[in-house]
């Protein structure tokens, strides 16, 4: 797997990649503006230097004759710059005067003038030395300023990376300040509504949700106990078993070796896991119309040997006539 490269490289080549594309796409706009601009300045200048020279030799020509006017021609073009070309032609492109030879890169332009009743038609040319002469110049410095200029943008966007991802590092120093057991601390969240207060907020829900995760597995642990066990049978029983052992240790060495009162705390811990299924719903009754005064008689008499180890006696008035109740016979020796 290839390394990917950090976030501040990536940044730092970004920003030097757009900056580059961006001074290419300067350089040749300035390239091409210059380029028309010197193609414009030098095709007016044509036109400009053709209007004087048919105004000139419309004023100085010494008649009307085409002779006369060609000898004025003649010498306005002494006083062309060196490299440029003059033409005069008839109507019919016949040339009739003709001064220096256009070079092979030049900039040329013909005018039709009606001067002193003839119409000729005036070529000027003139070489294109300065126009590239100046263009090189721009080139040149292009060259030159260019690499400098990338070297200081790649420089520039280094510290720039690393002032944007200061705060990430602040980020980062907080939460690592953050104890384990401490965690009510909150990172601090920067209003600037970007990337940066997103992440701050989102570590903060994090740090909430994992002090919050602690109850909510307990809380499962209960619920799936509870799903387990719904009507806490297990638990019942063995608070029953625990009855039962606390009423046996209460026994003096006598009474345990007595085998009535061992049948006595037999049938005690019977009835209490009884109740406990009971509680649970998983006991089935079988009512009948049982006796209630025998009922509690016989209950007295179960009872007599324990009080007896205790030092009680236990005493009861009861009707002759036993009253009838529709009870669980079993169900209602242990209520008794």
């Amino acid at each position: 797997m290839n390394r990917r490269r950090s976030i501040r490289l990536r940044l730092t080549l970004w920003y030097s990649a757009v900056l580059a594309a961006g001074m290419i796409v300067l350089n040749l706009v300035t390239w091409f503006a210059l380029h028309e601009a010197l193609m414009s300045s030098y095709a007016g200048d044509l036109e400009n230097r053709l209007a004087a020279f048919a105004s000139f030799v419309e004023q100085e020509a010494a008649g009307h004759d085409r002779a006369d006017l060609l000898e004025e021609a003649r010498e306005y073009s002494t006083g062309l710059p060196e490299g440029d070309s003059l033409r005069v032609l008839d109507s019919e492109g016949t040339v009739l005067f003709e001064h220096g030879t256009m070079a092979a890169e030049s900039i040329e332009r013909s005018r039709l003038f009606k001067i002193r009743g003839h119409e000729v038609r005036l070529e000027l040319s003139a070489p294109l030395h300065d126009y590239y002469e100046t263009l090189g110049v721009l080139r040149r410095v292009m060259i030159g300023v260019s690499p400098v200029v990338l070297a200081l943008a790649v420089l520039g966007g280094g510290w720039l990376a690393r002032r944007s991802l200061q705060p990430v590092d602040e980020l980062t120093r907080e939460a690592r300040a953050i104890d384990e057991k401490d965690l009510k601390t909150r990172l601090s969240v920067p209003a600037t509504g970007d990337e940066l207060q997103r992440l701050a907020e989102t570590l903060n829900d994090l740090l909430s949700r994992i002090k919050l995760s602690p109850q909510r597995d307990s809380f499962h642990r209960r619920r799936r106990a509870r799903a387990a066990d719904p009507g806490g049978r297990h638990s019942r029983i063995h608070r029953a078993c625990a009855a039962a052992t606390t009423v046996c240790a209460g026994l003096p060495r006598s009474a345990r070796g007595d085998q009535k009162e061992t049948l006595h705390v037999t049938t005690l811990l019977d009835q209490l896991l009884t109740l406990a299924r009971g509680d649970a719903g998983a006991l089935e009754l079988e009512f009948d119309a049982l006796p209630v005064g025998s009922l509690l008689r016989q209950s007295l008499r179960s009872a007599a040997p324990l009080a007896e180890s205790k030092g009680l006696r236990l005493g009861s008035v009861l009707p002759d006539k036993d009253s009838l109740i529709w009870a669980d016979e079993a169900a209602a020796r242990r209520l008794l």
